[in-house]
C-alpha cells in the first residue's frame, strides 16, 4: 500500500431531530484534533436509545464523535458540566465500529453511574462498565494507530447544562479520510480475477477514480468510480485508487498486480529415453541429469527459464500437486519399477513468482536404461614361429556385437613371454579408417580410429586384426608368445581370465586404495586389489603396466605372515618371516632385493616397487600412508584386478592367440655306414612338425615325420 496525500476534514455538526439508527452514519462529528471541544446537546437530539451489554442510555439528548488514532497507544478523556450538578452517561464503541448498526454493537466502555459532575476514561480504575450508583469513571482504553472509535455523550439531566470534552492519555487523534487498503503486490496468473476495495471508512467520501500505469505512467481507467474495481482482463501494471473528500481532500493507495502467461509444456516426442549403462557396472542403473536432458525441450524456446521452471516427479498425483518433487534432479539414479525396467516421470512446468497458483502444466516419460551387452571376440590360432621372420597371429579373429557397430579403441598385447625391446606388434596392410600405437613397456599395440570422435567399426576392426604380425629381433628367441586381444584399457591374462588395471591416484593410502578397488567394475566384474600367484601374473600386472602402487597383501594382522588379504584369495599366506622368509609350498612371492624389512616396525602393506629400484616388477613393503617416504618409495596409485569373484558374469571381450618356437630336442646325430644301402635318422621336436632337407641351408624338403630313412647310399 502506498498513501500519497493526505488533507484535514473539517470539523463538522449535522443537527437532526428524531434520527434512526440507520442515519447515525450521518450526523457523526469526526474529531480531527486533541483540542478541547464544548457542546450543549438539547432535547432535539433524539438519538435511538442504547440498550445492549452494560448500556442503558436515554438517546433524547445525546451527541456522537468520532475518533480516529493517529498516533500513540492510550486513550483517556474527562466529560466536564459547565453545571457540576449535572449527570453526564457516555458510551464507547470499537475499535473500527459498524456505524450503520453500532446501536447492536456490545460496548467497550460505558458509564451511567447517576454521579453528577465530571466523567470519563482514567488510568486510576479497572471498571470498563459502570451501571447506576458506582463511580463516574470507567477504564483508559488500550488503542493503536489506525483504529477508529464511536464516542456518545449523553445529558441524563433535564437542565440544560453545557460540557467540556477534554482528551487525555498519549493518543493523537486525526480525521484526515483514508482511502481503502489495497493490500500487498499481488503476482497471479493469467485468468485470475483480482479484487481490489479501495472504499474508505469516511462517511463524506463524495467520488472515487481509478488509474493503472503499464509503464508510462498513471492513466484513468474511464467509467471505474466505484470503490471497488475488478481486473478481469490479465492487464499487469501498478493500480491506484483515489477517494475525495466533500471538502476536496483527497488520499490515494496504489498496489502493483503481475499477470503471468499460464505455464505450458512440451510433451517429448520419444516417451521413452533409452541410454546404455554407461557407469561400468553393467547393472541396470544410471545417473541422469534430467535438467540438462530434458528441461528446455520441456519449457519451450517462448518460456523464460528465471520465472517458468521444470521440476520433476515420480507420480502424477505428486505432479498435480506439487509436492515430494525429485529433490536432485541433476544426479538422479533411475528406479526401473515397470516390469519392462522402465521408470516412470512425471514432469511439470510452474512459475517461480509467488503464489504460484497457476494451473499446472504435466507430462510424462520414461526412462529406459539398457544392458550394454559387451561384444563377443573368437580367435584361435596356434602356430609356430621361425626366427627373424614375421607372422600373422589371428587370422580368423572375428567379433560380433547384438547392440553395437564399433568401439572406440582395440588393444592386442603380448600377454605371456613378451621380450622387450625385442618383440613387436605391427599392422600390415592397408587400413585407412585405423590409426595404431605401440607401448614398448606393456607390450600393447593400441588401433584407434584416425578421424577424431569417430568409432572404429567392427568390419574394420575384423580386417584389421586379421592382419596383425609379430616379428622378433631375437635371432635366439626361444618359449612361446601369447597374445590377448581386448575390448577395453585392461590388461589380460588368458591363463587366469583376469584384467588388470593400474589406476594413478598419488598417495593415496593402502586402506584407501582397498576401498576404491572394491568400489569400481570392469564390465560387471567386480575389482579388488590385485592378487599375484604367478610369475606370469606378476609379468602383466607388475612389469607389463605403466605405474606402481599398492598390490592386495597385508601382514597388519601377524606381523611376518603375509597374505592377500584381497579378492576371491583373500586370508591365503604366500610369505613367512622378513627378508630372509620364504614361501609356502606352491606359493609364489617376488619381493626385491633385501625386503620385506619392516622398517620401523609399520611396514604391513605390499607396493609394486617404481621402475629403476632394485628389480623391475618386485614387490616392497611401505606404511599404509606413505607421505613421509622417499619419492621413489611414494605410493603413486594402485593395481586393480577383475575376475574370479563369485557372482561376476561370463564375458566373452576378451580372446587370445599363440605362437611357439619349435626346437629339435634329441635326434642328429651324425651316422656312418661302410657298406652301403640306407640309413634311418630319428629325431624329435618341442611342439610341432619335423622337416627334412637334402641341404643345410636352401635345398629340397624330403620328409616330414620324426623319422627319415635315406636312399641307397653310394657316398657319404
Amino acid at each position: 500500500m502506498k498513501n500519497t496525500t493526505k488533507k484535514i476534514l473539517f470539523l463538522f455538526i449535522v443537527l437532526f431531530s428524531q434520527i434512526s439508527e440507520g442515519q447515525v452514519c450521518d450526523v457523526v462529528i469526526n474529531v480531527c484534533s486533541n483540542e478541547l471541544i464544548s457542546s450543549n446537546p438539547n432535547d432535539e437530539d433524539d438519538f435511538p436509545n442504547l440498550v445492549g451489554t452494560c448500556v442503558t442510555i436515554d438517546g433524547s439528548r445525546s451527541i456522537w464523535y468520532k475518533i480516529k488514532i493517529e498516533s500513540g497507544t492510550e486513550l483517556t478523556f474527562d466529560i466536564i458540566p459547565t453545571v457540576r450538578s449535572t449527570d453526564y452517561d457516555f458510551v464507547v464503541y470499537g475499535p473500527n465500529p459498524d456505524c450503520e448498526n453500532v446501536t447492536n454493537d456490545i460496548a467497550l466502555r460505558a458509564n451511567y453511574s447517576g454521579t453528577t459532575g465530571p466523567t470519563g476514561l482514567t488510568t486510576t480504575t479497572t471498571n470498563d462498565c459502570q451501571t447506576g450508583g458506582g463511580v463516574p469513571y470507567s477504564s483508559a482504553i488500550n488503542v493503536q494507530v489506525g483504529e477508529e472509535y464511536l464516542v456518545v455523550i449523553d445529558r441524563f439531566s433535564a437542565t440544560a447544562s453545557t460540557f467540556d470534552l477534554i482528551w487525555g492519555g498519549d493518543a493523537v487523534l486525526d480525521c484526515s479520510i483514508v482511502v481503502g487498503d489495497l493490500g500487498e503486490d499481488q503476482e497471479v496468473c493469467e485468468g485470475t480475477i483480482v479484487t481490489l476495495d479501495g472504499t474508505t471508512s469516511s462517511p463524506t467520501a463524495s467520488n472515487y477514480k481509478w488509474f493503472l500505469d503499464t509503464g508510462s505512467g498513471f492513466s484513468e481507467l474511464t467509467g471505474e468510480t466505484n470503490s471497488i474495481l475488478i481486473i478481469n482482463n490479465d492487464v499487469s501494471g501498478i493500480y491506484k485508487v483515489q477517494v475525495t473528500d466533500l471538502d476536496g481532500s483527497t488520499d490515494d493507495d496504489e498496489v502493483e498486480i503481475n499477470f503471468y502467461t499460464q505455464p505450458t509444456i512440451i510433451p517429448l516426442t520419444n516417451t521413452i529415453y533409452e541410454v546404455f549403462d554407461t557407469d561400468g557396472t553393467e547393472d541396470g542403473f544410471t545417473t541422469f541429469n534430467l535438467r540438462n536432458l530434458f528441461d528446455d525441450d520441456l519449457r519451450g524456446p517462448l518460456q523464460d527459464p528465471a520465472i517458468y521452471e521444470v521440476v520433476y516427479y515420480q507420480s502424477q498425483d505428486d505432479a498435480d500437486n506439487n509436492s515430494d518433487p525429485i529433490l536432485d534432479p541433476e544426479n538422479y539414479i533411475n528406479i526401473p519399477n515397470n516390469p519392462d525396467n522402465t521408470d516412470d516421470i512425471f514432469a511439470r512446468v510452474v512459475t517461480n513468482a509467488p503464489p504460484n497458483t497457476c494451473i499446472p502444466a504435466t507430462t510424462s516419460f520414461k526412462l529406459l536404461v539398457n544392458i550394454n551387452e559387451p561384444p563377443v571376440l573368437f580367435a584361435d590360432f596356434r602356430g609356430a614361429y621361425c626366427p627373424l621372420s614375421e607372422i600373422k597371429i589371428a587370422e580368423n579373429f572375428t567379433i560380433t556385437d547384438s547392440d553395437d557397430t564399433g568401439l572406440d579403441f582395440f588393444t592386442i598385447q603380448i600377454s605371456e613371454g613378451y621380450s622387450s625391446p625385442n618383440d613387436l606388434l605391427e599392422l600390415t596392410g592397408t587400413h585407412p579408417t585405423i590409426s595404431t600405437s605401440w607401448n614398448t613397456t606393456e607390450g600393447k599395440l593400441t588401433l584407434e580410429p584416425s578421424a577424431p570422435a569417430t568409432e572404429i567399426l567392427y568390419a574394420d576392426l575384423q580386417l584389421a586384426v586379421r592382419d596383425i604380425v609379430f616379428t622378433s629381433t631375437d635371432v635366439n628367441i626361444s618359449g612361446e608368445r601369447t597374445f590377448s586381444f581386448t575390448i577395453g584399457d585392461a590388461n589380460y591374462l588368458p591363463s587366469t581370465e583376469h584384467f588388470y588395471v593400474y589406476e594413478e591416484n598419488n598417495l593415496v593410502t593402502w586402506s584407501e586404495a582397498k576401498t576404491l578397488a572394491e568400489s569400481s567394475t570392469y564390465f560387471g566384474l567386480q575389482g579388488y586389489l590385485a592378487t599375484i600367484l604367478t610369475e606370469e601374473e606378476n609379468q602383466i600386472s607388475a612389469e607389463q603396466i605403466t605405474g606402481t602402487g599398492w598390490i592386495g597383501a597385508s601382514d597388519a594382522a601377524n606381523e611376518g605372515e603375509w597374505k592377500w588379504v584381497t579378492g576371491p584369495e583373500a586370508g591365503t599366506i604366500f610369505w613367512n618371516g622378513n627378508q630372509n622368509g620364504s614361501t609356502p609350498p606352491g606359493a609364489y612371492a617376488n619381493w626385491n632385493t633385501a625386503e620385506p624389512n619392516n622398517v620401523n616396525g609399520i611396514e604391513n602393506y605390499a607396493h609394486i616397487t617404481a621402475d629403476g629400484v632394485g628389480i623391475d616388477g618386485s614387490w616392497n613393503d611401505l606404511p599404509d600412508n606413505s607421505a613421509s617416504q622417499p619419492t621413489d618409495f611414494q605410493a603413486k596409485g594402485y593395481i586393480l584386478e577383475y575376475g574370479g569373484t563369485l557372482g561376476d558374469p561370463v564375458l566373452n571381450i576378451s580372446t587370445s592367440t599363440s605362437i611357439f618356437i619349435p626346437q629339435i630336442t634329441s635326434g642328429g646325430q651324425d651316422q656312418r655306414n661302410c657298406t652301403g644301402g640306407t640309413m634311418t635318422f630319428t629325431a624329435t621336436v618341442s611342439e610341432g612338425e619335423i622337416y627334412w632337407y637334402d641341404e643345410l641351408i636352401g635345398g629340397n624338403l624330403v620328409e616330414t615325420g620324426d623319422t627319415f630313412t635315406t636312399p641307397s647310399l653310394t657316398s657319404s
